[in-house]
């Protein structure tokens, strides 16, 4: 079951499966620009995004998908994903029986529907993908609570549609994680004023730019955070912060738990007990 399964620019393994959920880990490694085979599931799949970005096609549907929004595939849906750039794109999934899916609430009727994700079920599902292999006799439950717990929150509030120039900027941060980004260099590549771009891109996102390429930033720290052999100095001057405790502060401010309570939580000993943690 823990092996990887591969295809054409993608591979997959899974972590746990029951009559009702599967979990699953994923990684796109198609190259840059390029493409996965296309693909086809019989159950609902609702995929985060952990790395990197990548362009999600179903249908009439084209989508940038990165850490700060979570998908939701329907069964039967023929889908395949493009890579944006050098950086690996890799993520975990929830994979729903369609009955049991569609009596939860809140769910799209769209090939694929997106959803912001809220702090606590970005890491409720990475505490659930580490605990998935245990086969813990809560792993399924929790499944279904992210899942469920995304559908609640997601926003009531309509954004205007992407335009190709933030898909353009929104690639071009995914790929500068570890760099020192400069506004004005952002502009000139799409060409735009600097004013114009910022205005449109929090329009279209609901983030300014600063605060999206913290969130992809801190996002992407969470496997390694969860990692007690990652020395979290080290972590941060790698992801461009100053200091251990500037890494701490943006981390809370985007996750709701500092990196060291976010490892006291995963040592507790149920799913359950993470869970009420970091809803508390």
């Amino acid at each position: 079951m823990n092996e990887w399964i591969h295809a054409r620019g993608a591979s997959m393994r899974m972590l746990f499966r029951d009559e009702r959920v599967a979990i699953l880990r994923w990684k796109c490694s198609a190259d840059a620009g390029g493409s996965t085979e296309p693909m086809r599931r019989s159950w609902y799949v609702c995929s985060f995004t952990h790395s990197g970005a990548f362009v999600m096609h179903a249908g009439d549907q084209s989508q940038i998908i990165d850490a700060t929004r979570a998908m939701v595939i329907r069964p039967g849906q023929p889908f395949h994903m493009t890579r944006c750039n050098e950086s690996r794109a890799t993520g975990g999934a929830v994979a729903i029986r369609p009955d049991v899916f569609e009596n939860l609430p809140g769910r799209g009727d769209r090939c694929i529907t997106l959803y912001d994700v809220p702090a606590s079920v970005f890491l409720l599902q990475h505490l659930l993908l580490r605990s998935a292999q245990q086969r813990n006799q809560d792993v399924a439950e929790t499944a279904l609570q992210v899942v469920e717990e995304l559908l609640y929150a997601q926003s009531k509030s309509t954004r205007p549609a992407t335009t190709e120039t933030t898909v353009d900027v929104q690639t071009l941060l995914a790929a500068k994680l570890t760099e020192k980004v400069r506004l004005g260099e952002i502009a000139r590549a799409v060409h735009r004023s600097p004013s114009h771009l910022c205005r449109t891109f929090h329009q279209e996102t609901g983030l300014r730019m600063r605060h999206y390429l913290q969130r992809l930033r801190i996002c992407a720290s969470v496997e390694n955070v969860l990692d007690r052999r990652t020395n979290l100095s080290a972590l941060a001057q790698t992801l461009g912060y100053s200091s251990h405790s500037h890494f701490g502060d943006a981390f809370r401010r985007e996750l709701k738990v500092a990196p060291a309570e976010l490892r006291r939580i995963a040592a507790l000993p149920s799913l359950t007990e993470m869970q009420k943690a970091i809803f508390r």
